[in-house]
């Protein structure tokens, strides 16, 4: 799937911005767990009701059902 507002790859659509975001990031490190959640605010898009509802979805990306390495 094309990234919203990437001009080399999804040329078809116009945004005001490109819409790639790191909203979150784990890890553990020394025996220590870190977690960074970071709501994307700049950008027209990030504002569409319709997306906040998703992203309330996902305040903890830790915890969804990712797929496994087979």
């Amino acid at each position: 799937m094309p990234i919203f507002g990437d001009p080399l790859y999804n040329v078809t659509k116009v945004a005001d911005r490109g819409y790639l975001h790191a909203f979150a990031l784990q890890f553990d490190y020394c025996g220590q767990s870190y977690h960074y959640c970071d709501q994307p605010h700049m950008g027209q898009q990030w504002h569409n009701p319709l997306l906040q509802q998703q992203l309330a979805q996902w305040q903890n990306p830790e915890q969804l059902d990712w797929p496994t390495k087979k």
